[in-house]
């Protein structure tokens, strides 16, 4: 997922500040010290953010292995169990999410 299709993910949520904390957060941090996705105009408020809107190409192993490295295991536990539990505790609009960057389309 590209970073805009973060953000539109955690949007959907119930509870935002969570989501972000527990889940995007850590994917972005995992992107950069990975090099997958280097925000180097991050800090330029006129800069092109391509960072945002590219998508990272990666195997499915090296997908694999990077959940592996940024989530533990209670994470990924709780983040199953709140599933099972409740399955609105998961917001997930496939055609929102992956719309092309100028394409609006409203939940």
């Amino acid at each position: 997922m590209s970073w805009l299709q973060h953000e539109r993910l955690y949007i959907m949520q119930i509870n935002q500040e969570d989501f972000i904390k527990n889940y995007i957060k850590p994917i972005q941090h995992a992107h950069r010290i990975n090099g997958i996705i280097m925000p180097k105009d991050e800090n330029f408020f006129f800069a092109k953010r391509s960072y945002f809107v590219e998508e990272p190409i990666l195997s499915d192993k090296k997908v694999i292995e990077l959940i592996v490295a940024t989530f533990t295991t209670n994470i990924v536990t709780e983040f199953g169990f709140s599933i099972m539990i409740n399955i609105k505790s998961f917001n997930f609009n496939y055609d929102y999410i992956y719309s092309p960057e100028s394409e609006e389309i409203f939940i």
